[in-house]
């Protein structure tokens, strides 16, 4: 199902207040995991009133920047939102291109969500309700980690299950997606080739690696069983096109998995936040619950 709305890699921020609100409370660098020397932190935002000792849903959301930017502590306009709302809602690093080439990024989320299992009581989350977003790469990464299930295991690792996906903008398709700037003109030096966001993600030529690439990809793992999933996209989007949601949302509807594609008429690589606030939070409320207060 598509909607259409009216209305550099790097997503632009703008929208609402960067603020955190005083009615939520935010807990900072949580140290979930430590990879290559690298220890990766998780923020916790939630509302600072009770929900009388009923666990809620856990949310989580990855950053973008290319798999080799962005920061997980970024003002989240939507993840205040949905605190707001009673959900507990985190914030994870993974490590950046530069740092770890794939599968490190898949696993580094993998290793966040079985945190949040494993310490849902302290935190007041149910376990069975856990949701992951992101945007650009991050949604790339939620959605590969939603649909991989135990492809690409990492040793003693615990298997993770979610039970709703949102993608903002999203790559579905690595090499397509390196491909497509192949053949853009006047594209920037640091996003095609060797230098592309998609090379150094690898760790090579994508061309070289096309099994890494294809391991990659969300498109790979279609599947029935897969969770409910919320796309968006903006249909001005010259750096990840819309084409990479479209093309997934059509393989989900050959699966028959409940999905929704939204195209956004007025919408570039951008992260404008009141543009798509209301789809996440209400996909989020209809897959997931809405917390008893």
């Amino acid at each position: 199902m598509s909607l259409i709305a009216g209305a550099v890699l790097a997503v632009v921020f703008s929208g609402s207040s960067n603020s955190l609100p005083s009615s939520l409370e935010a807990t900072r660098a949580i140290t979930f995991a430590t990879r290559d020397r690298i220890e990766l932190k998780m923020d916790v935002i939630k509302s600072r009133r009770s929900l009388g000792g009923q666990a809620a849903p856990a949310i989580l959301f990855l950053h973008g920047g290319a798999w080799r930017d962005g920061r997980r502590d970024l003002p989240n306009p939507i993840q205040y939102e949905l605190a707001q709302r009673g959900y507990v809602c985190f914030q994870a690093d993974y490590r950046l291109s530069q740092e770890a080439p794939f599968p490190a990024q898949l696993h580094d989320v993998r290793a966040a969500l079985n945190w949040i299992k494993d310490n849902a009581e302290a935190w007041g989350v149910d376990p069975n309700r856990l949701g992951v977003w992101g945007m650009s790469a991050g949604a790339h990464l939620a959605l590969l980690t939603a649909y991989s299930k135990d492809a690409l295991p990492e040793k003693d690792a615990k298997p993770v299950r979610v039970q709703a996906v949102a993608a903002v903008m999203p790559t579905t398709d690595v090499l397509e997606m390196y491909r497509f700037r192949l053949l853009q003109r006047n594209v920037r030096s640091d996003l095609v080739g060797q230098a592309s966001p998609e090379a150094q993600l690898l760790g090579g030529d994508p061309e070289q690696l096309k099994d890494l690439a294809k391991a990659a990809s969300p498109t790979s793992y279609i599947s029935s069983d897969l969770p409910p999933t919320w796309l968006v996209h903006g249909v001005k989007d010259q750096t990840v096109p819309a084409q990479q949601s479209q093309t997934l949302a059509s393989m989900l509807g050959k699966a028959q998995v409940r999905r929704q594609l939204v195209l956004l008429a007025g919408l570039k690589h951008e992260a404008k936040w009141d543009l798509f606030q209301d789809g996440v939070v209400t996909f989020f409320q209809r897959e997931l619950g809405t917390p008893s207060r």
